[in-house]
């Protein structure tokens, strides 16, 4: 198997400390305008997600409005390890390393995308049969760890919480023992996103955001541009670490993919992490840590080779930083699914925050540094949340007239409208009037799509095609004597069945063919109908007989 180009984990420490826990099962979640701190018990040492400027990206603000419901993110990474935190989240994922060593699980590409550790033993770090690059370490579980970021579960009592703790989770394993190849990375996101990929089943559950904090020091292929165009295409954001070896970001991929949003990292201060790259392909920066205990607090499993259980460790790198972003993003989807990704990247540059003050040399402050600014859930999904619906106004129209054209008037205060005729063998639409072909409900679907600055609309509009009124006329006399009989002489071009129904049964009643039979005194009531066609309307008739002694 080829292995020119080289993929690792965008990490700068491994587990510096691991907490060892009993992962209970969920409670209740908090619910509020603005949600009280959860009862998570790692939430306080969460301060990636405070409210605090440049340093936490305030998290319970955006938690106001959501959570992520409803969005699939996609985690391309070494796997996963199922754990309570992931519980009834986990969709049907897969494994795309092809190379055996690399795979670290006894196969090669197959349905089962949990991570069976990706430690490095003395030996095979010696032997130079492997990438020089692979060094002795333990296994990191770095995609649990990133999973754990984005989204694991709220309100349940134990462990931490995501950023996103009701979006779904799609695991997609790419990187293993001593990373992995550009070959099983296009396959991997190609797959993620639902395109085709040719001896692996259909994913029947497309990522809606895809997160990769994975890269080497290398150009983008054309392989790897191609796939992220594709999924671009479809709407699919792609968010990138922008790694680890204090570079520029240019030299780094997939970071240096044209359509990926980058993230480089900063520490708990909220300072340029100093093994963050940088410069002008870094879109924003996010919470990493640093390589000390103040690294990212998330989901791992507790053993150095295979796993042996959940448990929580710290890890830092842009690795974490990327994850943060992606749940930001995955609350924004959920809450309005319409919203393109251009605008939905729009909204998010447009609302990040300032960066903390400089105490450092190379601080974010220098321009193309660190990216635009600091990415702020609060201020996102606020803004999201707080743009001006339109106001849609149409003057009423009662019917359309077949055969005839009528005007259709509709306006809006925000945003371009289109229309669309769903109706077109009833009637014509020309984007200003209505032309009736057959009676029934011309509907017309006015849409606004949803922007950076104004949410979407859309609502059908439906007017009655009405037909030509029906031609209907009786003869009947003014009066017959009781016990005779009378014939209605009834005409009708509309076409229509005719129908003939007696109101006072107990002075007159129908016969055949259209003879009205008397009984009493009084005054006979009868009613003619005409039924619709498609070309009239129905009509009625009532006929007064006045019947004598």
């Amino acid at each position: 198997m080829g292995r020119a180009v080289r993929w690792g984990r965008t990490l700068t420490i491994a587990v510096v400390m691991l907490l060892l826990l009993s992962l209970l099962t969920p409670g209740t979640a908090a619910a509020a305008e603005r949600p009280a701190p959860p009862n998570d018990p790692y939430w306080g040492d969460q301060w990636s997600l405070a409210t605090n400027p440049g340093v936490g990206i305030d998290l319970l603000e955006a938690w106001r409005y959501g959570r992520g419901k409803g969005v699939v993110i996609a985690v391309v990474d070494t796997g996963i390890i199922p754990q309570p935190e992931f519980k009834g989240r986990i969709l049907p994922g897969y494994d795309f390393i092809r190379n055996l060593f690399v795979a670290n699980d006894g196969d090669g590409r197959d349905s089962d995308p949990r991570d069976p550790g990706d430690w490095v033993t003395k030996s095979e770090a010696e032997s130079g049969e492997i990438a020089d690059e692979c060094k002795e370490e333990a296994s990191s579980w770095h995609g649990t760890h990133v999973a754990g970021i984005a989204l694991a579960a709220a309100g349940n009592g134990v462990g931490i919480v995501g950023v996103a703790p009701q979006a779904k989770l799609l695991p997609v394993r790419a990187i293993g023992k001593c990373g992995g190849t550009d070959r099983d990375l296009v396959d991997a996101i190609r797959w993620a996103g639902g395109l085709r990929v040719e001896g692996v089943p259909e994913n029947r559950n497309p990522a809606d955001i895809i997160n990769l904090s994975l890269g080497g020091q290398q150009e983008c292929s054309a392989a790897l541009q191609s796939a992220i165009d594709e999924l671009s295409a479809l709407e699919i954001i792609v968010v990138a670490a922008v790694g680890n070896e204090a570079i520029p970001a240019a030299d780094f991929s997939p970071a240096n993919c044209s359509g990926t949003l980058t993230v480089a990292a900063t520490d708990r201060d909220g300072q340029r992490a100093p093994y963050s790259n940088y410069g002008s392909y870094v879109d924003v920066a996010a919470p990493g840590g640093a390589s000390n205990a103040n690294g990212v607090i998330s989901t791992v499993d507790r053993g150095r080779q295979g796993p042996k259980g959940p448990t929580l460790g710290r890890l830092a790198g842009t690795s974490m930083a990327a994850p943060h972003v992606t749940g930001m993003l995955a609350i924004a989807r959920g809450l309005d699914p319409t919203i393109s990704r251009i605008e939905l990247l729009t909204l998010f540059l447009d609302n990040l925050s300032a960066f903390a003050l400089d105490t450092v040399e190379y601080g974010c402050s220098i321009e193309e540094l660190c990216g635009a600014g600091f990415a702020d859930a609060g201020a996102l999904i606020s803004a999201l949340q707080t743009r001006p619906t339109p106001v849609v106004t149409i003057d009423p129209i009662r019917a359309a007239l077949l055969n005839e054209r009528t005007e259709l008037v509709i306006s809006a205060d925000v945003g371009e409208m289109s229309l669309s005729l769903e109706t077109p063998e009833l009637c014509e639409f020309d984007g200003q009037s209505i032309y009736g072909i057959s009676r029934g409900e011309c509907t017309i679907l006015s849409t606004i799509p949803s922007t950076s600055l104004t949410k979407g609309f859309s609502q059908r509009i439906s007017i009655p095609i009405r037909g030509y009124d029906a031609e209907l006329a009786v003869e009947a006399p003014d009066s017959v004597k009781a016990k005779s009989r009378v014939t209605l002489l009834i005409s009708s071009a509309s076409g229509g069945a005719l129908t003939i129904m007696s109101k006072t049964p107990s002075i007159c009643r129908i016969g055949q063919a259209n003879v009205v039979r008397t009984i009493s005194k009084g005054t006979c009531r009868v009613i003619v109908r005409v039924a619709e066609t498609e070309t009239h309307e129905r009509a009625r008739q009532l006929v007064l007989v006045t019947v004598t002694p």
